[in-house]
């Protein structure tokens, strides 16, 4: 995702765990409904906050 997001002039974005539900509702409706507007404007919610200067979010941790 971010490969094509770069490839487009747009910055690379994480999804935080916490947002994890709503992204895949939003891929199952992209997927199964046929529907891509719910997960383009959850992403462009992410995109909008990089282009204004947010900070990616913390990535956790893989434990060892």
């Amino acid at each position: 995702m971010n490969l094509m997001m770069a490839a487009g002039g747009y910055p690379g974005t994480v999804v935080p765990v916490a947002e994890r539900k709503a992204c895949m509702a939003a891929l199952e409706e992209a997927g199964v409904g046929e529907n891509i507007e719910p997960f383009a404007e959850f992403l462009a919610g992410f995109v909008r906050r990089r282009l204004a200067g947010e900070p990616l979010p913390d990535v956790p941790k893989a434990s060892s």
